[in-house]
């Protein structure tokens, strides 16, 4: 039962991983698309989120980045969705 459990963990670790690279690609390919600006560094009036730099509204730089990200699963990580019980409860 433990090999099962640690085996289960190093997926979770490299599912995590993989969906940061799959979160930094959908914001270099934004960029690209927009003359190098990240969507935090353009104005709402051209498609970016430059208002939203502060405040509780930081979920609207991924929402702009929609056509970029294959889904929006990439951007919790199992192993977060894992512990929260635990997190939860203390």
């Amino acid at each position: 039962m433990p090999a099962l459990a640690s085996a289960k963990g190093k997926a979770q670790r490299i599912n995590c991983i993989n969906n940061l690279k799959q979160s930094g690609l959908a914001f270099r390919i934004w960029e690209g698309d927009n003359n190098d600006k990240l969507p935090m560094d353009v104005p709402m009036a051209k498609g970016g989120t430059k208002e939203f730099n502060t405040g509780a509204d930081t979920f609207r730089h991924f929402q702009v980045m929609s056509n970029e990200l294959s889904t929006p699963k990439i951007l919790i990580c199992p192993r977060t969705r894992a512990l929260s019980p635990t997190i939860l409860s203390v």
